[in-house]
């Protein structure tokens, strides 16, 4: 995988890292200055942020092992397109009574009489 991707993807999860950390503690300390800090929504907001940012990287995470997979395998798909294309050529051109027998389409194509 291209590093220059790896880097600035890295960097804009630290970026966004450093501005949840910063709106998390922002949250737990207008939280404490209310009455009731247990039933405060900045302390709602405080917890749902901190998930989110271990979500954000288990999607970062899944998101990269991905990439990694199609990047293996958009070669074979490539070729194995290729290949059923050059087929279906060969049958097109094999025989023109062939194949409107491989499509139900054709078979029941235009059963009705105009």
């Amino acid at each position: 995988m291209n590093q220059q991707f790896l880097n600035f993807l890295y960097n804009e999860y630290v970026n966004y890292a450093i501005f949840v950390d910063v709106a998390t503690n922002y949250f737990r300390k207008k939280a404490r200055l209310e009455m009731n800090p247990a039933e405060s929504t900045w302390a709602y907001d405080a917890v749902v942020l901190s998930q989110q940012r271990a979500l954000y990287q288990q999607a970062i995470q899944y998101t990269l092992d991905d990439l990694k997979d199609f990047i293996a395998t958009y070669p074979l798909h490539i070729g194995l397109v290729l290949y059923q294309e050059r087929l279906i050529q060969f049958r097109d051109s094999a025989s023109k009574i062939l194949p409107p027998f491989y499509s139900l389409y054709e078979k029941l194509r235009n059963v009705q009489i105009p």
